[in-house]
């Protein structure tokens, strides 16, 4: 009598198209949700080594003035400023007016700036100086008017700055 039935001995192991459509169609679905989160924490990470790079010109463009025998603001065109940002671009850097060329210690009274930061809900006065970086999206919305500047739609564009006062409380080591 002859069987109709298969011997599982001789079945070939594999994997059939519909198996193999599956799998295929798990590992799309995980990395379609991977994609975005790994993106996104590149993006935070890029934007947070923008913000510290900010913070370190700060600390150079502070101790440019401290290394200045008359204690005044480096100029924009200085080769100070000739390095980039995180993304390959050049921080901007608005020193305020009336501090060019003055010895910022031999100020009397050290809340005399006339650069003014204009924020969303507030305006900082007698700022010594703003520097800048355009952000991820190489877009300046940063923008500049003589003895202001604005960044109250400032986008992912980013920015620090020191007072006047705090800059002479750093450089000449002394409350006004």
């Amino acid at each position: 009598m002859t069987t109709f039935l298969r011997d599982s001995r001789n079945r070939k192991r594999g994997m059939t198209l519909m198996e193999l459509a599956i799998v295929l169609l798990v590992i799309g679905l995980i990395a379609g949700l991977l994609t975005p989160l790994i993106i996104s924490t590149a993006k935070r990470s890029k934007v947070r080594q923008g913000k510290q790079g900010l913070e370190a010109m700060v600390l150079t463009v502070t101790g440019q003035i401290m290394s200045d025998s008359q204690h005044s603001l480096p100029d924009p065109s200085d080769a100070l400023f000739d390095v980039s940002d995180v993304w390959g671009r050049a921080y901007g850097y608005f020193p305020a007016p009336s501090l060019d060329g003055r010895d910022i210690c031999a100020e009397t009274d050290a809340s005399r700036a006339d650069l003014a930061l204009v924020t969303a809900t507030q305006t900082v006065n007698n700022v010594a100086f703003v520097l800048t970086s355009d952000g991820p999206d190489h877009e300046a919305r940063i923008t500049s008017a003589p003895g202001q500047v604005d960044v109250s739609d400032h986008g992912d564009d980013l920015y620090a700055y020191l007072s006047l006062y705090q800059l002479y409380k750093i450089v000449c080591g002394k409350d006004s």
